[in-house]
């Protein structure tokens, strides 16, 4: 059975349970791009493209579509206006060519995790310009497992670039007669930008006070891991007896409370929504204004990230990491796994189980060398990919102005 029987068979499945697709919305006027997005670390990547394109080409139009199980995708502020979010129909040539139809996009760009084989066949035979970016076998993001060699040796026809994330790619696409100089290996696309603001006369006030100070950063700290991050300063003092714990809580309308509490119990303690500034010794500042993490992931060279013991929303990893700090956390980091996956990788970050092991590595990053070691690790992760970022923007961009003068 050869590739176009298998793509017929499949259109023919699918057309039986497709149903007839919502009010897809308005498209915008001019140029439009549309970018498929899955879940997980590569719809990072994408919406990264998405920004980059929309910063050199403002008039651009964006069509994010993504799988129907999937939920909407936050924008980023600086690249929202001009984009629509659709959810996609189940996949069959009725449903791709109404979307087609409607929205008339100028180039469409995939990655190999999500391959819907109809609207990609359709896009395709009306010529609409295609780029896929592979981390993995095409067929991994195919569905109906019995044809997915088949179904994807017709796809990738249709293909006129395929960035692939590593050489491991590049034998599947090769057998499935991608030819040559239509593959180019790039490497992992970057997941975005992760360079906080902060109020830059704030932050050299702070650090000309704090200067010469050890110092930690435990950011958003729930109720429950308030203790182990206190035992843990109180572990790491014994050898840094200056040693100055920013402590922010999960929730800013904790902090006054939370400074009575620590008063109580015998610290010496500053609350920055009284204005209070860190004295010489002063042991525990709880930084409870909102919008500051910029400023405090520049400030402390060593950061735990907090709602890392049990369950919660941990902060980005890459925030702090972006910004030259080296980064703990606990054992519970939810939706971030990944990201704290690729920093542990990369000797950037590091787990810890309890408020013992957060203390003795805590008293081992206080030497300098070794949070500046983590710390640059750190930054050459989150920095990773921006060139070939850079570069499938400039293909799309190239594409769409061919496009466009045809």
């Amino acid at each position: 059975m050869g590739p176009s029987l298998s793509l017929w068979l499949y259109k023919l499945r699918a057309r039986i349970s497709e149903a007839d697709a919502p009010d897809p919305g308005t498209r915008p006027e001019g140029p439009l791009l549309w970018l498929h997005c899955p879940e997980g670390p590569e719809a990072d990547a994408m919406l990264e493209l998405m920004r980059l394109a929309r910063a050199a080409r403002p008039e651009l139009g964006v069509l994010l579509t993504r799988p129907a199980d999937a939920a909407p995708r936050a924008l980023p502020r600086d690249a929202s206006d001009r984009v629509t979010q659709l959810a996609l129909p189940p996949d069959g040539p009725a449903s791709a060519r109404g979307l087609l139809e409607h929205w008339r996009p100028n180039l469409g760009f995939f990655c190999s995790a999500a391959l819907p084989p109809a609207l990609i066949s359709e896009a395709g035979r009306r010529g609409v310009p295609l780029g896929l970016y592979a981390d993995a076998p095409p067929e991994e993001g195919l569905p109906e497992v019995a044809l997915r060699a088949r179904l994807a040796q017709a796809l990738m026809r249709r293909f006129d670039r395929v960035f692939l994330n590593g050489e491991k790619c590049a034998g599947p696409f090769r057998r499935l007669g991608v030819p040559p100089h239509r593959m180019e290996l790039t490497g992992p696309l970057s997941e975005g930008p992760h360079a906080l603001p902060c109020n830059e006369a704030e932050r050299e006030i702070l650090a000309g006070s704090l200067a010469g100070r050890p110092s930690w950063l435990a950011m958003e700290i729930t109720t429950a891991e308030t203790p182990i991050v206190l035992a843990a300063q109180a572990e790491a003092a014994r050898k840094a007896h200056r040693l100055l714990l920013i402590l922010v809580p999960d929730d800013p309308a904790r902090g006054p409370a939370l400074a009575a509490d620590l008063r109580a119990e015998g610290w010496r303690v500053a609350l920055r929504s009284d204005n209070e500034d860190p004295a010489d010794d002063t042991q525990v500042y709880i930084a409870d204004l909102e919008g500051e993490r910029g400023l405090w992931f520049r400030i402390a060279p060593i950061s735990f990230l907090g709602q890392t013991y049990g369950r919660g929303t941990p902060p980005d990893p890459f925030e702090p990491a972006a910004l030259g700090s080296a980064i703990l956390h606990g054992p519970s980091t939810g939706a971030q796994t990944h990201r704290f996956d690729q920093l542990a990788r990369g000797a950037a970050a590091r787990r810890v189980e309890n408020a013992r092991s957060l203390g003795a590595a805590l008293t081992e990053l206080l030497s300098p060398e070794k949070a500046a070691a983590m710390a640059h690790a750190a930054w050459d992760v989150t920095s990773r990919g921006a060139e070939a970022t850079d570069h499938v923007v400039g293909w799309i961009l190239d594409t769409l102005d061919a496009a466009e003068a045809a």
